[in-house]
């Protein structure tokens, strides 16, 4: 999930921007260059960064899937749908985070875990398309996938392409965009990031009644009290309450103003010195393969999962790596989110060539006709 952002140097709160199938970042009003200009000196070199952060943002990509819940004492199981941001690494692998078996609280974890890594089961696709609110009904690129590897204490799930259902008509054989894995890179270990040139690409989910979500009836209820219905508004109003005097931070976000619902887009932020304890609040980010760090990028449901990527200019060339994945809320202070920065062993783990149990038992089958 996630919430808004209070950018102390703009005064302003943080907003995404849209990714146009050429990988153009979609920038609508003059103002939104405020946003951008600590990344690069000048006009042209702005422009440079853009395009080389759109072209990565294109191996983006959004997982809708089904999770099995227990729908009443008898324990039958019926289906509610997921969505997560994620991306595509070369080797048809597409990572998003682990959390997706936690959304709905009576998730049966292991019938769900045992239907997703079967290929002949699941339902999950990734939707590559610009404006992904249906995978069924996008206009772009979908892929049948199902799970191949999950670590919930690192909350990463790796998922592989389904051979049999890739391409069509619409959809490739194999991801046209991905991350050449020798692209990934640990998040740094000094406790001080000086640098603020860090981004995600992700696809936000739509905006919010404050009672149709997950948030606590303590949350709800101060909502309430502040006679707030919509979701993002009430964390705006939360966020301004963690900062000292509140009424520097102006009127609240609105939803509207930050997002494109259901659309690629990236967004902008510091990521923040590292701080002691679990700041997860949960079993996530005890594992070995990330580390959490809270951040000042904005988010919101759908986006938990999207790559986190470091831009720099080396030796007059653009250079992006990705260094992580957006997580969601801090638990810790409501200034900032968390993303789950890749561990030495973590990158390790991405790295590996995908060895899928279907796949390598046909290929065995074979070998004995």
């Amino acid at each position: 999930m996630g919430g808004p952002c209070w950018d102390v140097d703009l005064q302003r709160w943080r907003k995404t921007f849209a990714v146009d199938n050429d990988g153009k970042v979609v920038l609508s009003r003059k103002s939104d260059f405020d946003h951008l200009n600590h990344l690069a000196d000048g006009p042209q070199e702005l422009d440079a960064a853009l395009n080389c952060i759109g072209q990565f943002a294109l191996a983006a990509g959004k997982l809708h899937c089904n999770v099995y819940t227990n729908s009443n004492d008898s324990g039958t199981l019926s289906h509610e749908q997921v969505t997560m941001s994620g991306f595509w690494l070369s080797g048809d692998k597409f990572v998003t985070c682990a959390h997706l078996l936690d959304i709905h609280a009576d998730t049966n974890v292991d019938e769900t875990e045992r239907r997703l890594r079967d290929a002949q089961l699941t339902t999950a696709r990734v939707s590559m398309a610009k404006f992904s609110e249906d995978a069924e009904d996008d206009l772009g690129p979908v892929y049948h996938v199902h799970l191949l590897n999950l670590c919930r204490a690192s909350d990463l799930a790796i998922f592989v392409l389904n051979s049999e259902a890739a391409g069509n008509e619409y959809t490739p054989p194999h991801p046209v965009h991905s991350i050449d894995p020798r692209l990934l890179e640990p998040l740094p270990l000094e406790n001080s990031l000086s640098s603020s040139n860090y981004f995600t690409a992700y696809y936000p989910g739509s905006e919010q009644d404050i009672h149709n979500t997950k948030l606590s009836y303590i949350r709800k209820s101060n909502a309430a009290a502040a006679n707030i219905q919509d979701t993002y508004e009430f964390m705006g109003q939360e966020v301004r309450n963690a900062y000292f005097p509140k009424s520097l931070l102006g009127p609240l976000p609105h939803y509207e103003k930050t997002f494109k619902s259901d659309t690629r887009s990236v967004a902008f932020g510091p990521v923040m010195p590292k701080q002691g304890g679990n700041i997860c609040g949960r079993v996530y980010g005890t594992g070995k393969l990330t580390e959490a760090r809270e951040c000042n990028i904005a988010g919101f449901y759908g986006c938990s999962g999207g790559m986190v990527c470091r831009i720099e200019k080396n030796r007059g060339a653009w250079r992006v790596r990705v260094v992580g994945v957006f997580h969601g809320e801090s638990s810790n202070n409501f200034k900032y989110n968390i993303i789950l920065g890749f561990t030495v062993a973590g990158v390790e783990e991405l790295k590996k060539p995908v060895i899928d149990p279907p796949q390598l038992g046909k290929g065995l089958a074979a070998l004995h006709m």
